[in-house]
């Protein structure tokens, strides 16, 4: 996954509260692309990832995390464990972006800090100068669009070398429109349109996290291809709901 595709869907969900690890073989065996750890809302330990991270990388499964802010230690330990990449949030502008590309890539793109005796080489460190190349060539940088700041920066942000895709976070951009969680409210749909159409003309990817369908048929209808919908939570939740519903219908 380390080229995303530009043509076809990619679609993943978010892991957002439960640490199992075996929910990273589940998803993978459901037919999922990919998995998105929330690192930012969720109440994951170093440890908690570093297990799921590891059991998707020996199954070569794609772990992105959706990292709690730009903290380079955070970002470095996680690719340490063996992380495809990150979804940043709250990327507003290219300065930002810049940075993240400086934290996440080895040089001569970045100033990620070389440690290879580490889960990411499977703790067998290979010729440097090939893996460093490898490395920045594989490592996912997904900046998330929340804010109108972001969406009227986006052609800058599409501009920084080592960004990969632009990802509409729409609870965050409705709330910042004055319009808190209305994913049908045409100034967002306007903003997904913007996004959709600066990623192309850059030759990046773009998407959205979101369980709303109909949303997720309007920003597919605008070109973005890269999906994460739902969440492990959501899915208990629904068939929890749908197992008590069906319950007392029967026996009612």
């Amino acid at each position: 996954m380390g080229n995303l595709s530009l043509n076809n869907i990619v679609l993943g969900t978010m892991i957002s509260e439960f640490s199992e690890p075996n929910l990273i073989r589940i998803f993978s065996k459901g037919g999922y692309n990919f998995v998105i750890i929330d690192g930012e809302h969720g109440p994951f330990s170093s440890d908690q990832l570093s297990t799921m991270i590891s059991l998707g990388k020996c199954i070569n499964f794609p772990i992105i995390v959706r990292a709690p802010g730009l903290d380079r230690g955070f970002l470095t330990r996680t690719l340490d464990m063996g992380a495809s990449g990150f979804l940043m949030p709250m990327v507003n502008t290219a300065e930002q972006a810049a940075k993240i590309v400086q934290y996440v890539k080895y040089k001569p793109i970045g100033s990620r800090g070389l440690s290879l005796t580490r889960s990411h080489t499977d703790y067998c460190p290979p010729d440097l100068k090939s893996y460093m190349k490898e490395a920045n060539n594989k490592t996912l940088l997904l900046a998330q669009i929340e804010t109108m700041e972001a969406v009227k920066n986006a052609e800058q942000i599409a501009s920084v070398p080592g960004i990969d895709a632009l990802v509409i976070g729409p609870s965050d951009l409705s709330s910042d429109l004055g319009d808190p969680g209305n994913l049908s409210n045409p100034k967002l749909l306007s903003c997904v349109k913007q996004v959709a159409n600066i990623a192309r003309k850059h030759n990046i990817v773009s998407g959205t996290v979101s369980g709303n369908m109909e949303y997720l048929h309007k920003c597919h209808d605008e070109g973005m291809n890269f999906f994460c919908v739902g969440s492990e939570l959501s899915m208990l939740i629904k068939s929890a709901k749908n197992n008590v519903k069906t319950f007392y219908n029967e026996f009612s």
